[in-house]
Order: C-alpha cells, then structure tokens, then sequence
C-alpha cells in the first residue's frame, strides 16, 4: 500500500497528453480550447485528475470501489504512474488514504510493457 498523498505528486505517464486551457484553467486533451491555444502541459498525478472524472464510466467506477475496494492495483514505476488514474480519482472522493500498488507489468498488460503505442499521445 502506499499513500494517496505521496502518489498525487507522482509524474504521469500519460500527462504528457494533456493541456491546461489558458482562458479557463481547464485540463484538456486537445491544443485548443475555449477558442485559445491550450498550452500549459500538465505532468502530475493530481493534475490530471479532473480529467480521469470526466470519463462517462467513472461513476460505475466509483461505485464498485465503495462496495468492493480497489481490486487491480496501482502500476507505478519509479516516481511514475503507468496505470490506475481512474482509481486514483476515485480513492480520493471516497476518501481512501492508501492505495495498493505494485511495479509487476504483468498484472493486466502484456508481458513487453511498457511500449510506446500503450502511451499514444496522438488522439
């Protein structure tokens, strides 16, 4: 288990891929927004947060860890989170202090993970 606290600071992998919209603070995946350039790249785990809530199952989501917990855990390599965002937003609604986590790609990835077209930025 780590915590909650310490892996909001962490970078994001997918970070990279998203922008903070200049006009309206917004963290978005395009380059434009609100009729502006988006340019302010975004990089940590808490950055990308409000985000990963916007995702039309993240709700369902919610609602499986609030009766059953966190069943998949964390991936992070070094300071670094590969997957779990989602369950990361939804551990800090609900107000989970720890999360699990482990650094074994092999837990729901393929055996050669990471790989670049896992981290495809260009959508």
């Amino acid at each position: 288990m780590i915590e909650l606290s310490e892996v909001l600071g962490y970078q994001s992998a997918d970070a990279g891929c998203y922008r903070r919209c200049e006009q309206c603070g917004e963290v978005v995946r395009s380059r434009t927004h609100c009729g502006r350039i988006a340019s302010g790249i975004v990089t940590t785990v808490r950055e990308v947060l409000s985000l990963k809530r916007r995702d039309p199952e993240y709700d369902d989501l919610v609602d499986s860890i609030r009766h059953h917990g966190i069943g998949t855990p964390i991936l992070i390599y070094g300071r670094t989170v590969h997957n779990g965002g989602h369950r990361i937003a939804a551990a800090e609604d609900l107000g989970i202090p720890e999360v699990p986590w482990c650094n074994d790609s092999s837990i729901g990835w393929e055996d050669d993970w990471p790989d670049d077209s896992v981290l495809d930025c260009s959508s």
